[in-house]
């Protein structure tokens, strides 16, 4: 009982042919099951000493047999398993933050992988304009024989330089082993950071010290990201506003 190939990597919901040919019999019967004794689901197509199981891979798809029998008297029933590895990588990295990130408040970003398949195969890093980051990987347990949602953390607090750096996340499968090589999937985001007003200043031109009558201009600065809303105001000693600045200035 022959085959072109017997083993397969595959991901779920990939459609995968498997083939039969029986040497030395015009008629062979054949019939298809799975590892466990199940009856696999999926078209079977016979024609002469070839038969074909084609189906939808899940998880249940990791082992079939294929079982063959001359019709000639005396003939033994042979049979083929099949090697399907299943595998589960349907998406890039999701990278995110809960909150505003702002210069000099602890921030924490997320990398998060869904649906991996081993989950225990998959290695997922991240960079911030290229320098490898120190991340932190919560406990998890992979007991289960489905696919998981796989993450890494990165704690940090921003400084006014990383404003414009890009972090990237790349998440690696390491199928290697089983003949599917490596899978690797990437994606990244710009940081946009917030800072509070700083170092605000007001400055007099062309002095503090003025005469009745003379012309003042009053500008208030600050540094902030975004620009921040400036309003400049001119109060009586009653404390009732007599002019307003939207600008920043006031003259």
């Amino acid at each position: 009982l022959g085959m072109p190939s017997s083993n397969h990597v595959a991901h779920i919901g990939d459609t995968v042919t498997l083939t039969c040919v029986e040497d030395g019999c015009q008629s062979p019967q054949f019939s298809w099951r799975h590892a466990l004794d199940r009856i696999p689901k999926g078209v079977i197509n016979t024609s002469g000493a070839t038969s074909n199981l084609t189906f939808s891979v899940q998880l249940e798809s990791q082992g079939m047999i294929c079982i063959s029998q001359c019709e000639r008297a005396g003939s033994m029933k042979t049979e083929k398993v099949f090697s399907v590895e299943v595998y589960s990588f349907p998406s890039a990295p999701l990278l995110k933050w809960n909150d505003i990130l702002t210069v000099g408040k602890k921030a924490v970003i997320v990398c998060e992988v869904d649906s991996v398949f081993p989950a225990e195969r998959i290695k997922v890093t991240m960079t911030k304009d290229g320098q490898p980051l120190e991340t932190m990987h919560p406990e998890q347990s992979f007991e289960n024989f489905k696919p998981e949602t796989v993450s890494t953390e990165f704690e940090f607090v921003p400084t006014s330089e990383d404003n414009g750096k890009e972090i990237k996340c790349v998440a690696s499968l390491d199928l290697h082993d089983i003949g599917g090589g490596i899978k690797q999937k990437a994606s990244s985001q710009t940081l946009q950071l917030q800072s509070p007003p700083m170092e605000t200043e007001l400055i007099v031109y062309p002095s503090k010290t003025v005469q009745a009558g003379q012309t003042v201009t009053i500008t208030c600065l600050t540094h902030s990201s975004p620009p921040a809303i400036i309003t400049l105001r001119k109060k009586n000693k009653s404390g009732v506003t007599e002019l307003e600045s939207e600008d920043g200035k006031y003259v």
